[in-house]
């Protein structure tokens, strides 16, 4: 419970609530490796990136072939640069025959690729992800902005139609994708309905910033 309970905090951004849960995860249940996952979870967000590790890999002593613990390690590995010791655990991650999420753990092997100039790679790890779970919206989003950074409009089109239909309301990153998605196809009315959504309900927005800026 104190686990759950400490992601849940970590979502909504209530960090200090989530450390806390996460601590009295970990002292309910020293040998229990969601804890120690939990709490890796936290201090990664708070940039403890040290003790981030060492509860990570605390959690995978636990349960070396846990899918998520490895997913989860991996990303924090690549995210810090770290991309060959992250992508072992990412490919750890889809061995796992419980873990229900293998689409997160392409997802993310994706991301660790591009991170590495390795464009091609991302593209086939996306794509994979999607033949598991074919509405999955962080694999759209990839795919679009990625074909939008290479120009090429019928994908980055297409991609982001799919996006658009499978992701529910767009948050402010996805509309300034919209933005540029609509500017590289020439269409203006497009291009202008989603810079107005963007302005208008995210205001105060890093993307709403680089629209004006006119990036």
């Amino acid at each position: 419970m104190h686990a759950q309970l400490a992601f849940e905090y970590a979502k909504a951004d209530q960090l200090a609530l989530a450390l806390d849960a996460a601590g009295r995860a970990v002292d309910a249940g020293e040998a229990f490796a969601p804890a120690w996952l939990a709490r890796a979870h936290v201090r990664a967000a708070l940039s403890q990136d040290e003790a981030a590790e060492q509860d990570y890999r605390r959690a995978l002593h636990l349960a070396p072939d846990n899918g998520e613990a490895n997913n989860n390690f991996g990303l924090f590995l690549c995210q810090r640069a770290r991309v060959d010791e992250g992508v072992v655990h990412l490919k750890r991650a889809l061995l796992d025959p419980r873990y229900e999420a293998r689409e997160s753990a392409y997802l993310n092997l994706g991301r660790c690729s591009l991170s590495a100039g390795q464009a091609s790679q991302a593209i086939e790890h996306w794509l994979s992800a999607l033949q598991l779970r074919p509405a999955f919206p962080p694999a759209l989003r990839q795919l679009a902005a990625l074909y939008t950074n290479q120009g090429s409009v019928t994908l980055a089109s297409y991609y982001f139609g799919r996006l658009i239909e499978h992701a529910g309301p767009l948050n402010a990153d996805d509309l300034l994708l919209g933005v540029r998605v609509a500017r590289l196809s020439g269409d203006r009315v497009r291009e202008e309905a989603f810079s107005g959504e963007l302005q208008t309900r995210f205001p105060d927005s890093r993307e709403t910033q680089q629209l004006l800026s006119g990036i």
